[in-house]
């Protein structure tokens, strides 16, 4: 769902809307694994205060009136459902969880294929370096986030995911030296103070 609302949405808008995750991970929690999941009471604010400095960082054009739109929030509902099954598996070993997760993608990322383009392509000798960097990175990324779930409150992981923007277009600076405008440094200073409340409740 994500990868088809992509094509018609801008990054920007397609970014925010997938920020909506959270919301939908602190309603959902409490109500699927029960109350002891119930979010901090000011976790809310600091959940707002965190859109508003995506909102800031990202600048989305609000142009969502498409299928795209609608895409987007149907990924953002199944992601919430994802990272609340994560929590749910708190108990199991998180190695256990990212191996058992990626078979489960491989698997059903070739059925999609094989119905939507009748083959599984093997790419490119070129590529294979920068896809195991991306696999290496990705499992490392997985590992951590379920480690985290096993943690913590379901609502207070899921928050983090709002650095997510401020990370890169430090990444865009760093490596492309693409400069920050003015929205990066007020968006990105809202998100840094969110990103404090929730180290220090974690």
């Amino acid at each position: 769902a994500f990868y088809i609302a992509a094509k018609s949405l801008a990054v920007a808008d397609l970014s925010m809307i997938s920020k909506l995750m959270p919301i939908w991970v602190a309603f959902g929690a409490p109500v699927l694994l029960g109350e002891q999941e119930n979010p901090d009471s000011d976790l809310w604010w600091v959940t707002i205060v965190a859109l508003l400095g995506c909102s800031i960082l990202l600048m989305p054009s609000f142009q969502l009136g498409t299928s795209g739109g609608l895409w987007a929030l149907v990924a953002a509902v199944f992601a919430s459902a994802a990272h609340i099954s994560l929590r749910a598996l708190k108990n199991e070993n998180a190695w256990s969880v990212v191996l058992w997760f990626q078979q489960g993608t491989v698997a059903l990322a070739s059925l999609t294929l094989i119905f939507t383009e009748g083959t599984v392509d093997v790419p490119p000798s070129s590529v294979w370096l920068p896809l195991a960097g991306v696999a290496a990175l990705g499992t490392l990324g997985q590992f951590f986030m379920t480690w985290a779930y096993s943690k913590a409150k379901a609502s207070t992981v899921s928050a983090a995911s709002y650095l997510g923007p401020l990370w890169a277009i430090g990444a865009d600076f760093v490596f492309f030296n693409l400069l920050p405008s003015w929205n990066f440094w007020l968006g990105g200073t809202i998100l840094v103070f969110a990103g404090a409340w929730l180290i220090r409740k974690g």
